[in-house]
């Protein structure tokens, strides 16, 4: 594989298209019955039983959507596995590496992005699902 490129699967959440670097990909599921938590955060949805490894999944732009039509994309950083629940899956790309770069968003934080021919397209990392 070309290290000067990456490789990217392109989602829909809302209204929004975004990417998750292939590497940090597990497995994607359809959407399932989820274990309910009494420490539900506005974004945390539940806990997925996923042949025994319990995942918890995560929704940052909560959909209208009926839960049976997303799917949920299981997630790997250095860390622990995460779900993220996602209305569409899109496409997988390649792009060169210097068309990804991160750039501060303000109060110390920064965000990942990608330049397409059609515009500009935020890169989700593992920590930012979960944070």
């Amino acid at each position: 594989m070309d290290q000067d490129v990456e490789h990217f699967l392109l989602i829909q959440l809302d209204e929004q298209r975004m990417a998750l670097r292939l590497e940090n990909i597990t497995e994607i599921v359809p959407a399932m019955a989820l274990a309910a938590d009494s420490q539900v955060n506005s974004h945390y949805r539940g806990i997925l039983n996923l042949r025994g490894e319990m995942i918890p999944v995560f929704d940052p732009f909560p959909s209208p959507l009926d839960e049976i039509a997303r799917m949920i994309v299981v997630l790997r950083d250095d860390g622990e596995p995460m779900g993220l629940m996602v209305d569409d899956l899109v496409d997988i790309i390649a792009l060169e590496a210097e068309r990804v770069t991160s750039r501060s968003i303000g109060r110390g934080q920064s965000a990942t992005f990608a330049r397409l021919d059609e515009g500009v397209l935020r890169v989700l990392d593992p920590e930012e699902v979960a944070a």
